[in-house]
């Protein structure tokens, strides 16, 4: 888990980078946009972390005597998780005023406008994609849960935000962060049911 936190420390500047050549309005924006992001990270790794806990709890005290149950919360901790990601999304993208919490410069609130209305459609994306990095983590598969987030970083991310702020400016770039998500969520849920598909005997129940 440290060493996906770094590959996230490392990205995010050099997305930074990438976004500041359009100059401090767009700089600007872009920084609002990441702290509503930062905010939404926190708030759904605060869900997550409790899903961790309660897991790891199920699984060390239920076994496979009560597989039944481990199922259903997990089921609910999902719903949760998807929940949540509406909500955030539906904050950001609603309520108005946001990026003017930040700034008092009407430039970089209007250019800023855009970049919240991807995050909003990016939140449900991220709060799922959490629900799947805890099953993983869960499961002891860290080491391909920390290959995803380097691979979704450096192959989605990073040339995303390039070719998008080439084709459509600043939310071409921020749009990188919504295929981030997407890939991220995609190839964790993937890792995940390939990882308990090979866990279960031939001919044992689902």
């Amino acid at each position: 888990m440290a060493l996906s936190a770094v590959v996230d420390h490392v990205t995010v500047p050099a997305w930074t980078a990438l976004v500041a050549r359009g100059g401090t309005v767009g700089l600007g924006a872009a920084r609002i946009a990441l702290e509503v992001h930062l905010i939404v990270f926190v708030l759904v790794s605060g869900l997550a972390g409790g899903a961790l806990v309660l897991l790891g709890l199920l699984g060390l005290l239920d076994g496979a005597a009560d597989a039944s149950r481990t199922r259903e919360v997990r089921r609910l901790l999902g719903r949760a998780h998807g929940v949540l990601g509406l909500l955030l999304g539906a904050l950001v993208t609603v309520v108005p005023g946001t990026a003017r919490v930040f700034t008092s410069d009407p430039a970089v609130a209007r250019a800023a406008g855009p970049l919240l209305l991807l995050l909003g459609a990016a939140c449900p994306i991220l709060a799922v994609a959490h629900y799947w990095i805890v099953r993983a983590r869960v499961l002891l598969l860290t080491r391909a849960e920390m290959a995803i987030n380097t691979i979704c970083s450096v192959a989605v991310l990073l040339p995303g935000a390039l070719c998008g702020r080439a084709v459509a400016g600043l939310p071409g770039a921020f749009a990188a962060f919504v295929a981030y998500w997407a890939a991220r969520l995609l190839l964790t849920a993937l890792a995940v049911r390939r990882h308990e598909g090979a866990a279960v005997p031939v001919g044992a129940g689902t």
